[in-house]
């Protein structure tokens, strides 16, 4: 507990949420996903969404993983623990989707989205935040992202997001 009975969002235990996350990725609860052998942005066939996920902390990337290649329409392509690192793997790897978290050393996520969209303008950026939903909205608008999910929702809404991402 913070001053005045606030717990501050750093302070959540994240191994709830991981485990939550492996559970509802287990069950299939999280919506529905590209089909596989599904159509690639190059007019070619393609077994599966290939994803960066860019976050600073080394557990919520693995949590993160576990989710996505949980799933047989994503393969995890990288990680990135900076928005530089973000920027320099893109270039390298053309992800269709990066998970972009927002606070990061050297470059913040933000930064590291415009960057992508401005130069890679097909690789899809899903910004992943502690801000509120409304909040997240404006900054994935202003940088262009085709999405967001909260960190407080990430159990419900991320492979949902990604898979609308990935259809458009």
């Amino acid at each position: 507990m913070g001053e005045r009975g606030f717990v501050h969002p750093l302070t959540c235990d994240w191994t709830l949420v991981c485990l939550e996350l492996k559970l509802r990725a287990t069950v299939h609860l999280c919506g529905s996903l590209p089909p596989r052998n599904s159509w690639g942005r190059s007019g070619t066939p393609m077994d599966f969404v290939e994803v960066l996920i860019a976050d600073d902390h080394d557990w919520f990337r693995r949590a993160i993983r576990t989710v996505i290649e949980s799933e047989a329409a994503y393969r995890v392509c990288g990680e990135a623990r900076d928005g530089i690192d973000a920027v320099d793997k893109v270039r390298q790897l053309h992800p269709d989707i990066v998970l972009m978290d927002i606070n990061m050393p050297r470059m913040d996520g933000l930064q590291a989205t415009e960057i992508i969209r401005r130069e890679i303008p097909n690789c899809n950026v899903i910004i992943v935040t502690q801000n509120e939903a409304t909040i997240a909205r404006e900054q994935a608008r202003i940088v262009d992202a085709k999405g967001f999910v909260t960190k407080s929702g990430l159990t419900r809404d991320l492979l949902p997001t990604m898979g609308r991402v990935a259809m458009e």
